[in-house]
């Protein structure tokens, strides 16, 4: 099994994140077997920018339409206003919103 990690894409605050996921949708295009992507936190530079939060999962949806399997693990930035304030445990219904159709379900990666 291969798998690709990513993280602190900041979408909002840099630029760069389509162009990051177009890289890895070209590099494996003609694999049959694609690797998992692993996204260890901080997708978006604030949680609390609604825009944001949607165009980083539009983004990362391409994976899942190419027949990627994607891993997220929110980071401080997703779950906090600009990584710093608010409450995670409060905010992470947020996150669960937006991005919790694009994890696989009932799968058990070996």
């Amino acid at each position: 099994m291969k798998i690709v990690h990513i993280s602190d894409l900041h979408h909002g605050d840099h630029t760069g994140s389509s162009e990051l996921i177009n890289l890895i949708i070209d590099k494996f295009k003609n694999e049959t077997l694609k690797p998992v992507v692993v996204c260890t936190g901080d997708l978006v530079d604030s949680s609390i920018n609604k825009i944001e939060m949607k165009e980083v999962k539009e983004i990362l949806k391409r994976l899942v339409d190419e027949n990627f399997k994607l891993l997220i693990c929110p980071g401080n930035h997703d779950l906090k206003f600009e990584g710093v304030a608010g409450n995670p445990r409060k905010n992470i219904h947020v996150f669960n919103k937006y991005f919790k159709d694009l994890i696989p379900k009932n799968i058990n990666f070996k």
